[in-house]
């Protein structure tokens, strides 16, 4: 039985994509509270992708990325608890946006994967505590060794 770990928004069609990577339908009787992906995508319809296995798209590249984003997230116990959306934005960059403060976190493209999220966990562990969740409107993580946040 597949379990779904991120729903994807588009104009077009809603769906699940499993943790096996599976697209999975969204069901009109129960919701899955899992990360949204949206933003600058393609509009899938879902009737399309049946059968596909998002992983090993080559058609949906920005998708398969957003979703393991989301999978890396959905693993980590900090992470699963604090972002609820994966947006890829008009440059192609992947933006998180947490269920906590006013601000949302710049991750850029796929580079430094590692570096990024430990970056971002040690940021919320000890430097969130020193100014608060609405101190910034912007975290970003695109350069290397550093946490850049704007107010």
């Amino acid at each position: 039985q597949r379990h779904p770990i991120a729903r994807v928004e588009t104009s077009k069609s809603s769906f699940y994509i499993g943790s096996d990577g599976g697209i999975m339908p969204v069901s009109t009787k129960i919701g899955s509270h899992v990360m949204i992906i949206n933003g600058h995508l393609k509009n899938y319809n879902y009737n399309d992708l049946i059968g596909l296995n998002i992983r090993n798209s080559e058609e949906s590249v920005k998708l398969a990325q957003a979703f393991e984003l989301a999978s890396y997230m959905h693993t980590n116990e900090l992470f699963n608890s604090l972002m609820e959306q994966v947006y890829i934005n008009k440059h192609g960059e992947f933006e998180f946006v947490p269920k906590l403060g006013k601000h949302y976190v710049l991750f850029g493209d796929m580079s430094r994967l590692e570096e990024k999220f430990s970056n971002l966990e040690h940021f919320y562990r000890q430097g969130i505590s020193q100014v608060g969740w609405d101190a910034y409107s912007k975290v970003n993580l695109k350069f290397e060794n550093q946490v850049v946040c704007t107010k």
